[in-house]
């Protein structure tokens, strides 16, 4: 048996169980990121909250962007919006997926003095 947290005054036993992703779901990621072949480096500056997309400026600040505006900065990093023949989605679909996956954040706000990235 696990002992309680000295901090809390919750029992281990009837606190939330962990969620596992199940094996099917994990099987879908893998086949989707296989598909079709994708740098995600090109998108190391790009974060989704949900809402909004932010974007690093080459000032060093971040900013909200509208979703037309990452979609042509996705452009020019060479992701395309057309199906290839005998696939269901784009190259844009496909990063924007991942983006939306692997790039989440819980919010946005200013945080002053704080010497790092994120």
């Amino acid at each position: 048996m696990v002992e309680p947290d000295a901090h809390t005054d919750t029992d281990p036993e009837l606190s939330d169980p962990e969620v596992e992703t199940p094996a099917q779901e994990e099987d879908d990621d893998a086949s989707f990121g296989a598909s079709l072949k994708v740098d995600t480096s090109a998108v190391n500056d790009i974060y989704y909250d949900g809402r909004n997309y932010f974007m690093l400026g080459q000032d060093g600040l971040w900013r909200g962007e509208a979703s037309s505006v990452v979609t042509s900065c996705l452009k020019v990093r060479g992701f395309t919006d057309k199906t290839p023949k005998g696939m269901s989605f784009s190259r844009m679909d496909q990063i924007k997926e991942i983006i939306r996956k692997h790039r989440r954040v819980d919010g946005a706000a200013p945080y002053l003095y704080h010497p790092g990235e994120l």
